[in-house]
């Protein structure tokens, strides 16, 4: 029915990052990057934004890094003292400047569960920020040479510390595929990057030198070529195509990803410290997927990362939800199909047609984002409800909706990717991104899936809650209980985001990031977002 976070958000467990294959590329991506030097001036080459600079501001100290906010297109800066400055809608969630370090900031990574941020220092101190959950540092303890560098891991929501030796220390599930420490290298590492496509990650050298792990290719390096100035600096392409790694005078050398241009032969104030990559979308992302109405292949509501609302077939078109600062994450239908309900990240929820508002978590300061809304579909009489849950597995309940329990505070092999209600009114499942199911109230567990190809990402009950489907981003279905294999959708276009059942459970459509839809079963296709821009 839904998903939380759109790309760099999708998550899974390790396990699950360990034996997915590598994800379909598909062409509705356009890369670009970001590159800023020490005084704070920004460069932007291919389709990456220009959103502000400090290149002519006084600073207390040299920034030292920059990292993406996928959610606003913006980006941070950060400071050797530990200073964060925002642009372009990025959100400022606190610093270290003006606070005491025990040694310097030296980069910092995007949560792509919350949108916070972390901050790494030399000693391996980190800081967290926002919503990023703090997992652990080697501040305090004794490193063979300093950190130089972090990367997130979106399928945990963990991160890996980098050191000038090659040493690689993981924190938070996410996965050691090995490093370099204690191994003879030619040139200091001075950065890391996460492989979108595989889970593993690459070192990057000040000579170019490119060293992979887990399932990360090698693409190829600068490794053995003379430079003019030494590599400071690398990303990868948005969906693991490949890397660019960029030098301090701005020289910027692609690898099986596209070269969109650098600063090497210009002129500059101050030497090029870092790189971001850019990732946008040629169409508005679609994240939810909703039915209307009774009997097989009513209509269908999609709702876009933009807050707007399409609807199909016999789904009446209610209008979009309010423009707010968060991005939504999920819809559900009411009971009778003529009205939906949507909730964003922090949990502040929207009604259209005869849905009824019965409160939300705009005012709620949370640990954890909210991924998901599941409706009663059996309320008293005059009355509604619906759930919320967080990534962590918290159920937050309104109206008549019961609250039957929750896996919130409980450890879990991977975060929850959503809600999906027991159609007779009693309960629901919260499920996993590693393909683990968790029934509460009258929900009866048929099953988890376990070693998916890909991360889950949706899931959908039968008529009678006898069975459930779930869907994966990649667009494979697997029934449980009662629930029929209808099949899976073929020549899917982009990353799967949700499925919904046709309302007799003869079926089900599975819609993808771009706005595609796919039915099967008796599921009708009324139409999509695709190619919409």
């Amino acid at each position: 029915m839904l998903l939380a976070g759109l790309l760099t958000a999708i998550s899974a467990s390790p396990a699950a990052a360990a034996a997915r294959q590598g994800r379909p590329h598909f062409d509705d991506v356009e890369d670009g990057y970001w590159l800023v030097a020490s005084d704070g001036g920004v460069f932007t080459h291919g389709s990456a934004p220009f959103e502000g600079s400090l290149g002519g501001t006084a600073l207390d100290a040299p920034i030292v890094g920059m990292a993406y906010d996928p959610y606003s297109g913006g980006y941070w800066l950060v400071a050797s003292d530990g200073g964060v400055f925002t642009f372009g809608g990025a959100p400022f969630d606190g610093s270290m400047g003006g606070r005491r370090l025990s040694a310097p900031i030296v980069g910092m990574a995007e949560d792509p569960h919350s949108g916070g941020y972390w901050l790494v220092a030399s000693d391996g101190g980190v800081f967290a920020f926002g919503g990023a959950g703090f997992n652990g540092s080697m501040g305090g303890r004794r490193l063979s040479a300093p950190i130089v560098g972090m990367a997130e891991d979106p399928d945990s929501g963990g991160y890996w510390l980098v050191a000038s030796d090659g040493g690689v220390f993981a924190f938070g599930g996410a996965r050691f595929d090995g490093s370099m420490g204690g191994r003879r290298l030619d040139k200091p590492i001075v950065a890391m990057a996460e492989d979108p496509d595989s889970g593993g990650y690459w070192l990057f050298a000040s000579d170019g030198g490119v060293f992979s792990f887990g399932g990360a290719p090698f693409e190829g390096s600068t490794g053995g070529r003379r430079l003019v100035r030494p590599v400071v600096g690398a990303a990868a392409s948005s969906e693991g195509d490949g890397y660019w790694e960029v030098a301090s005078d701005g020289g910027v050398f692609a690898f099986n990803a596209q070269f969109q241009g650098s600063e090497g032969g210009q002129t500059l104030e101050a030497p090029i410290v870092g790189m971001a990559p850019y990732l946008a979308l040629e169409t508005r992302p679609t994240v939810g997927l909703a039915a209307s109405g009774t009997g097989a292949g009513n209509g269908y509501w999609l709702l876009a990362g933009d807050g707007t609302v399409s609807a199909f077939g016999a789904a009446a078109p209610v209008g979009a939800i309010p423009p707010g600062g968060n991005p939504p994450v999920g819809i559900d239908a009411t009971p009778d199909g003529g009205g939906f309900y949507t909730v964003d990240d922090a949990g502040c929820v929207a009604t259209r047609g005869d849905a009824v508002f019965q409160g939300g978590l705009c005012q709620v300061p949370l640990v954890n984002p909210i991924v998901g809304i599941a409706v009663n579909p059996a309320p008293s009489p005059g009355s509604s409800g619906y759930w919320l849950v967080a990534s962590d597995g918290g159920i937050f309940d309104f109206g008549d909706a019961a609250f039957h329990g929750s896996r919130g505070g409980l450890p879990l092999p991977a975060p929850i990717a959503g809600l999906t209600a027991d159609p007779a009114g009693g309960g629901y499942w919260e499920f996993g991104q590693d393909g683990t199911v968790y029934p509460y109230g009258s929900a009866a567990g048929h099953g988890n899936w376990l070693d998916p190809p890909d991360l889950i990402t949706g899931m959908a009950a039968t008529a009678d809650g006898g069975g459930y489907w779930l869907v994966d981003a990649s667009g494979t279905v697997e029934p449980f209980g009662d629930a029929v294999d209808h099949g899976s959708p073929a020549g899917v276009t982009d990353f799967v985001t949700g499925i919904t059942a046709t309302p007799d459970g003869g079926g089900y459509w599975v819609v993808s990031l771009d706005g595609n839809v796919y039915p099967e079963g008796d599921a009708v296709n009324f139409g999509s977002t695709f190619g919409v821009s």
